[in-house]
């Protein structure tokens, strides 16, 4: 069992030995076209000559918008329905990249756990004509009203998933120290509701706050990665 136990250790020690004698790790920040990954915080670390390991998570909004619809008019009033929608999401990713033959670019496949979150709020508003026969707007607290259906009804959606991105980097070495990293992916994501809520919903406007999203998108960032210690090689660098 000594033995076992000795061997076992020299094979760790060796394999640790080995990745700390490839190239170092980066910290990278990066910025996307896609609302839901606006922006994303990467470790990587090098596993082989080839290969990368990859864990990083990103933050952004989606799923925003505020229109207003007539809902009830006559010669002096109109009433129009305020609808506010606006989002949250994070997630976490795990992966790994390879470097290609062709200098400085690579393939990488990540593992996605999400979470999002989706706000809505509707309201009465109202616009007057007065007595010099102009429209104007009336200003009031749409949470305080005195008539119930003109207090802003309020729902709350959870959400939890999963997904898969792959896609191409384009590593261009600036110094020892930083790479400019350019990309192009590919993302589906499968999001459950997890937690639903809502408040004053008097008019039954939303959902019952239970179903699945599925979500296929592409985009394209551009970031800056810091490597870690000094680089021998530019071509290292690139890797």
């Amino acid at each position: 069992k000594s033995l076992q136990t000795i061997l076992v250790l020299s094979s760790l020690l060796f394999f640790s030995s080995q990745i700390s004698a490839q190239s170092n790790s980066d910290l990278g920040v990066r910025f996307t076209t896609s609302d839901y990954c606006r922006f994303q915080l990467e470790f990587r670390k090098p596993l082989s000559e080839k290969y990368t390991f990859r864990i990083g998570s990103s933050l952004g909004l989606g799923n925003g918008y505020h229109y207003d619809v007539v809902s009830a008019s006559n010669d002096s009033v109109v009433t129009m329905r305020e609808k506010v929608q606006w989002g949250y999401y994070g997630d976490l990713r795990f992966g790994l990249e390879r470097n290609l033959k062709w200098k400085n670019f690579s393939l990488h496949a990540d593992l996605i756990l999400g979470y999002r979150r989706i706000e809505h709020q509707n309201w009465n508003s109202f616009s007057m004509l007065d007595s010099n026969n102009v429209w104007t707007s009336l200003n009031y607290d749409p949470y305080n009203s005195g008539d119930p259906l003109d207090v802003a009804a309020k729902s709350t959606e959870h959400y939890f998933g999963g997904g898969l991105c792959a896609g191409i980097s384009y590593n261009i070495p600036l110094s020892n120290r930083f790479i400019l990293n350019l990309n192009a992916n590919y993302t589906g994501m499968v999001l459950f509701t997890v937690a639903y809520n809502e408040t004053a919903d008097l008019l039954n406007e939303f959902n019952d706050g239970s179903g699945t999203t599925f979500e296929l998108y592409a985009n394209a960032g551009i970031g800056l990665r810091y490597v870690f210690g000094k680089k021998e090689k530019t071509q290292e660098i690139g890797n």
